[in-house]
């Protein structure tokens, strides 16, 4: 008969710049070895704000989503600012168009 396997749980830790981090214990597998999935750890503080571009909730751990959500919540939306050299002006009949900066 197989022992279950623990699930990983994480632990706040604090740092000395005031931010939080999550480390989630490893899980050990059928082989007695941790998966290197699970050993990662979470800083708060360095979460990417762009949507398009960050990591999605579900691939976190279940037991740190709560804690990734809140501060997503907290830094609040996102309002990236669109630069000119990256958005050149492009031709529309006989004006030019561009995004505008805000």
């Amino acid at each position: 008969m197989a022992t279950p396997t623990p699930t990983p749980s994480a632990t706040p830790t604090a740092t000395s710049s005031g931010t939080t981090t999550f480390s989630a214990t490893p899980t050990a597998t059928s082989s007695g070895t941790a998966t290197p999935s699970d050993t990662s750890e979470f800083d708060l503080a360095s979460l990417e704000r762009d949507p398009g571009l960050r990591r999605s909730i579900w691939k976190y751990p279940p037991n740190v989503r709560d804690d990734i959500r809140r501060e997503y919540i907290r830094l609040g939306p996102c309002q990236p600012q669109l630069r000119r050299d990256k958005y050149p002006a492009t031709a529309f009949g006989t004006q030019r168009r561009r995004f505008q900066a805000s």
